[in-house]
């Protein structure tokens, strides 16, 4: 019974933990510069209005863990990169549409559009994502 309620109290804690560690992450996220929080397809089409830079908008869930591990690395790789890209991040729940208007099938998706604003890359899941950043730095 002693171990039961010892491995108990170690699970609740590292949900306490784990909880916590979210919070702090999703704040910094929200903060992260140069990545713009995209909220409506009017918005997506205006800001994909803006030309002469290649574009990448994060399609992800709030509730999708890959999306969260992605989060950081999509905002630094932003950071880097703002002066020649533009970037921005959709929660696929909140702009009803996304996914049916750019065939999205699951998060976290990059969109990857030209300089003209035309769909000419989607990549999908963490991984291929990870590759694709660290490809073009």
């Amino acid at each position: 019974m002693k171990k039961f309620l010892s491995l108990l109290i170690c699970l609740v804690s590292l949900l306490v933990e784990a909880k916590a560690s979210e919070k702090k992450h999703d704040q910094k996220t929200n903060l992260s510069e140069g990545v713009t929080e995209i909220t409506s397809l009017e918005q997506l089409e205006g800001f994909l209005a803006q030309k002469g830079k290649k574009t990448y908008i994060d399609v992800y869930m709030t509730n999708c863990p890959p999306c969260k591990v992605l989060a950081p690395d999509f905002a630094n790789w932003a950071k880097k990169n703002q002066k020649s890209a533009y970037f921005a991040k959709i929660d696929s729940k909140k702009v009803k549409g996304i996914a049916k208007k750019y065939t999205i099938q699951g998060a976290p998706t990059v969109l990857v559009f030209d300089e003209q604003g035309k769909l000419v890359s989607r990549k999908i899941g963490l991984y291929e994502i990870r590759d694709f950043m660290s490809d073009n730095p």
